[in-house]
């Protein structure tokens, strides 16, 4: 019976009768908006939902739904004639799935939530490390099927179809999955060591030259990609839609605030139903994301209050498991402001101060963007709050050789205030955010105070 959890992404999906089928079960939950949430989801993987059922009930160890819920979904589903996707909204085990299939025959094949986002994420990787990371999930989250496949064929004499072919005997069979993941992983590692020292020159750099790092996380479809691209205005714009898990990997963009260099890097979305095997597979990349200097968090206000704090917990409780010292750095950037009125920003900032102080965030770090208008007065005062300007006074003697190459780069790197001739010398005033790297500078530039003397003022 192939009522598998299928992984096959070439089916054209205009040509698919998709069914979807939402089981409200949790209480003190907005299950409305979950359940758009999921519709949000099925359309993200490319497919368009022909009916939905939904019902309320306590879920079963057997059939997640009732019993009766798939008899009479059965009567409906042999009434059409096209390749048909069942969609339910959790991870099916797969005693689950051996029961279903039973129940509704084998003309039919289910995606759980599980196996959907595994395909979203099938679709969206393109880089050899995310490939490989959704290939070691889906081996892992395979194997648990594949044993009970050859245990269907003993009991009943049918497979459930997710093994087709060749019989493998079960220790057999663990082998042969644990071995390709040992592949997959010594692939991975490689791929982590490698990164790894790109890291550390890069944050050498970054230390050097005083560049300001951060990282963009939050919510998937909270305007991260938005915000990169609008605030950095690169040709090479990092892809936008209105659907689920746009970016996958990591994608960094260089913004330039006065004289300060800002590299600012986009990641993979947090998402509450996305399953920890899931997590962990993409947890390097969320790991290299956060060696930075400030992790700014993305929420959407123009949604709905409690649909805010849930996804903001939910982005909190994944960084949390990630490491729970990383608090001190965040900032919470509050997104689409231009979707709502404004005079109502002080009011979400005031609901939200409390579960920010939970998790030992500093409420002052907020600020409010508009990726479209663009607006970011806010978001650029908050990096004036970590990266106060410095003045400068530098005396140059006018026997300085190099004199004009290291004017240049004054002007190039600094903001001049004030430059004054006199016949020994040029006195400069300047502003700068990179106190350290400028100092640093005219160290290399001469070791003569005489020739070059600088101090703070």
């Amino acid at each position: 019976m192939n009522i598998n959890p299928s992984t096959d992404t070439s089916l054209d999906s205009e040509k698919i009768n998709v069914i979807a089928c939402f089981l409200h079960y949790r209480n003190n939950f907005d299950n409305n908006n979950a359940l758009s949430e999921y519709q949000f989801l099925i359309e993200s993987a490319g497919y368009n939902i022909q009916r939905l059922y939904t019902q309320k009930r306590i879920p079963t160890s057997t059939f997640f739904f009732g019993e009766g819920f798939w008899e009479n979904l059965l009567i409906e589903l042999e009434q059409l004639s096209e390749t048909t996707i069942i969609v339910v909204n959790t991870t099916v085990t797969p005693l689950q799935f051996f029961h279903i299939s039973r129940k509704i025959g084998k003309h039919f094949t289910i995606l759980d939530q599980f196996t959907l986002i595994l395909e979203i994420f099938t679709k969206r990787a393109s880089t050899e490390e995310a490939i490989l990371q959704i290939e070691l999930a889906k081996l892992k989250y395979q194997l648990p099927f594949a044993k009970a496949d050859l245990v269907s064929e003993r009991i009943s004499g049918q497979r459930l179809g997710f093994m087709q072919g060749g019989e493998l005997k079960s220790h057999d069979l663990e082998f042969s999955y644990k071995k390709l993941e040992s592949n997959i992983s010594l692939k991975l590692e490689k791929i982590k060591k490698q990164r790894a020292s790109r890291r550390k020159e890069r944050i050498k750099k970054a230390e050097n030259d005083e560049i300001l790092t951060l990282s963009l996380l939050g919510y998937t479809n909270a305007g991260k990609s938005s915000f990169l691209n609008a605030l950095t205005k690169s040709d090479k714009k990092v892809e936008v839609a209105n659907q689920l898990f746009t970016t996958l990997g990591t994608t960094s963009r260089r913004y330039q605030y006065h004289d300060l260099p800002i590299i600012l890097t986009d990641t993979v979305g947090f998402f509450e139903a996305l399953p920890a095997s899931l997590i962990n597979a993409f947890r390097s990349t969320l790991e290299e994301s956060l060696v930075t200097d400030n992790i700014l968090i993305l929420v959407d206000i123009s949604e709905n209050l409690d649909i805010i704090k849930r996804k903001l917990c939910t982005s909190f409780d994944t960084l949390k498991e990630i490491d729970q010292d990383l608090f001190s750095r965040v900032w919470i950037i509050l997104t689409k402001i231009d979707l709502i009125n404004e005079r109502n920003i002080p009011d979400i900032k005031a609901e939200i101060e409390p579960l920010l102080t939970d998790y030992h965030i500093d409420v002052s770090n907020m600020a409010s963007i508009s990726s479209l208008a663009p607006n970011f007065n806010e978001f650029n005062k908050l990096i004036t709050k970590f990266n106060p300007k410095h003045t400068l006074s530098i005396k140059i003697s006018n026997e300085y050789k190099n004199f004009y190459s290291l004017r240049s780069k004054l002007f190039e790197e600094t903001k001049i205030i004030s430059e004054k001739y006199s016949e020994s010398s040029t006195d400069f005033i300047l502003e700068t955010h990179r106190l350290n790297y400028i100092k640093s500078h005219l160290k290399k530039n001469s070791t003569n105070k005489e020739l070059i003397d600088y101090k703070k003022i």
